[in-house]
């Protein structure tokens, strides 16, 4: 019995452990999709306000 109670010991921790790192790893999958699509929301932002400040460069040119 006493062995058993040390392996019984030893493992339930180790399987406590497997599944955290199981779960923290699809968490981590999870957030570098959510931040690549997050980098590229902020790229598009980036080329619509350069798209919009161009048009208002070229609009006041005109204007002059």
């Amino acid at each position: 019995m006493d062995q058993e109670e040390a392996n019984k010991q030893i493992v339930e921790p180790l399987q406590k452990a497997s599944e955290e790192l199981k779960q923290l790893t699809k968490k981590k999958m999870k957030h570098n999709t959510i931040m690549g699509s997050l980098e590229e929301t902020q790229r598009d932002i980036k080329n619509d306000q350069n798209a919009i400040l161009k048009d208002i460069e070229w609009q006041y040119e005109v204007r002059l």
